[in-house]
């Protein structure tokens, strides 16, 4: 069954820039990737698709995350779209959106990584209580 991680990064500064989620996303998907798994990065628009597409590329000087954009066909360990699934099966989901997407069961790992606004703290809780209502085991980590 899927496991669910919710991140809470909290008033640490990680979101007051307005890139702080999406350079903690590249951070993991670092992690996750050095681990060997391969992922998907979900995200609700194509403006959040191209800013993590960049962002894998620069958020940090001299890392490689070999990745691409689900819209083109990519069989990159790393995938980044706002449809899915994926032509290729990913290990861990990484959800940038607000909402679930209707096919998050289909990965062994779901991530979800919560900002500091209050808007996002209550599209958690409701995603959150979402996956505990279905009997998914849920983890939370405050960042």
């Amino acid at each position: 069954m899927t496991k669910i991680d919710f991140y809470l990064l909290g008033d640490n500064g990680l979101a007051d820039d307005g890139t702080g989620k999406s350079r903690f996303a590249c951070r993991l998907t670092q992690k996750v990737f050095s681990q060997g798994y391969k992922i998907f990065i979900y995200a609700d628009n194509q403006s959040l698709v191209s800013k993590m597409d960049n962002l894998l590329w620069t958020f940090q000087p001299g890392s490689f995350l070999p990745h691409g954009v689900n819209e083109n066909k990519t069989t990159e360990p790393i995938v980044i779209g706002d449809a899915g699934p994926p032509d290729t099966i990913h290990d861990v989901l990484i959800n940038l959106a607000s909402t679930s997407p209707d096919f998050f069961s289909s990965f062994d790992r779901v991530v979800e990584i919560v900002g500091n606004s209050e808007s996002e703290k209550l599209d958690a809780r409701e995603r959150y209580r979402f996956y505990r209502d279905r009997g998914y085991e849920l983890e939370t980590h405050q960042i």
